[in-house]
C-alpha cells in the first residue's frame, strides 16, 4: 500500500508506474459502517469511515499540497521583496535568505490550522504535550487534516463543533496576529497574480480571433 501510495502502480501497457487512479482511489478511501441510524422509510443508513489506505492517502496529499503552497509563496513574496519583509519577518520569515521550506508554517496557517476552532487547538497540544510552535510541524498537523475528514474521529470529537470545553485557553487570536497579516498579503498577491493571468490569456484569445478574422476575411475580392 505505501508503495502504491509513494511511486504508484504498474501500468501494464507501458510497463511504467502511474499514480492511481481517481476512480480506485474514491473506493479504496472509505468503508462503509452501519451504527444503528434507520431512515424515514425503514432503510439503513451507513456511516463513512476513511480506511487505513485512506489515512495514507489523505496525509501524502495534504504535505504535497503543503508543499506547493510553501513554494509558491516563497515565489510571490520575492516579487515584492521590500513590501513583504517586514510582514514575514514577523514571523521568523528572513525573505533575503528565504527558502520554500521556510513557507511551511505560513502555509500550514493558511490552508488549515487558520480554519480550526480553539477546542482542536487546544487538543491538538494537549496530546502532544508541546508548545503554540508544534502547530505549524506538518507531520503533526497532518493526521488531523484526515481526521476532518473521518466521521468516526468527529463523532468522538465534539470539539469539531462546539467550544464549551477548553483545555489549554491559550490566547490564539494574539499569537496568530502576525500569520493573518502576512496570510492577508498572500491572498492579495494571489488575486493579483491570477488577474495577471486572466489578462494575458484574454488577451492571447483576442490575438488568435484577430489572426483568424484576418487569414479569413482580409483577402482582396479582387482575387477571388
Amino acid at each position: 500500500m505505501e508503495s502504491a501510495i509513494n511511486t504508484g502502480i504498474p501500468n501494464p501497457l507501458t510497463l511504467k508506474k502511474v499514480a492511481i487512479p481517481s476512480y480506485v482511489v474514491n473506493k479504496l478511501l472509505y468503508y462503509n459502517v452501519f451504527n444503528g441510524r434507520m431512515s424515514d422509510d425503514g432503510r439503513k443508513l451507513y456511516d463513512r469511515y476513511l480506511t487505513d489506505f485512506g489515512e495514507k492517502y489523505l496525509t501524502k496529499i495534504f504535505k504535497l499540497r503543503i508543499g506547493r503552497l510553501s513554494e509558491k509563496m516563497y515565489v510571490y513574496f520575492q516579487q515584492i521583496l521590500n513590501t513583504s519583509r517586514s510582514a514575514l519577518a514577523n514571523i521568523g520569515i528572513d525573505l533575503v535568505t528565504a527558502k520554500p521550506a521556510d513557507f511551511v508554517p505560513l502555509a500550514l496557517f493558511h490552508s488549515f490550522i487558520k480554519n480550526l476552532k480553539p477546542t482542536l487547538l487546544d487538543e491538538i497540544l494537549s496530546e502532544h504535550y508541546g508548545s503554540l510552535s508544534d502547530l505549524f510541524d506538518v507531520d503533526l498537523i497532518a493526521p488531523y487534516y484526515y481526521r476532518t475528514k473521518s466521521t468516526k474521529y468527529k463523532k468522538e470529537h465534539p470539539s469539531f463543533y462546539t467550544e464549551s470545553m477548553r483545555l489549554c485557553h491559550f490566547d490564539y487570536i494574539e499569537f496568530f496576529n502576525h500569520y493573518e497579516v502576512a496570510d492577508s498579503l498572500f491572498k492579495e498577491l494571489a488575486l493579483s497574480k491570477t488577474k495577471e493571468i486572466l489578462t494575458k490569456q484574454i488577451e492571447t484569445f483576442n490575438q488568435k480571433v484577430e489572426t483568424n478574422e484576418k487569414y479569413t476575411y482580409g483577402f482582396p475580392l479582387d482575387l477571388c
